[in-house]
């Protein structure tokens, strides 16, 4: 489980790219450590908040659904996917 005081500086140096030039998220700018900090302890309160990374790849995620052309970054339309992990 991530501990947000010595996690969140890598979690916001792994997603950064991914969040400013990908379309990984709608986020066009990447949230401050200090932000991702945050938001890991509000997300603790009710649940764990997991993340696993090796060699670029994203681990321990399954996709459960795609949602077609519904996210729209870099002038133009994405596809969205659900992922899950089970615990």
């Amino acid at each position: 489980m991530a501990v947000p005081s010595s996690d969140a500086a890598q979690c916001a140096a792994i997603s950064a790219p991914h969040l400013r030039d990908g379309v990984a998220s709608v986020e066009l700018e990447p949230p401050s450590v200090a932000e991702i900090e945050q938001r890991m302890r509000d997300y603790a309160a009710s649940r764990a908040w997991l993340f696993a990374e090796l060699d670029d790849d994203v681990l321990g995620m399954t996709q459960v659904r795609v949602y077609r052309e519904v996210g729209y970054k870099h002038g133009r339309w994405h596809d969205v996917g659900w992922w899950q992990r089970l615990l």
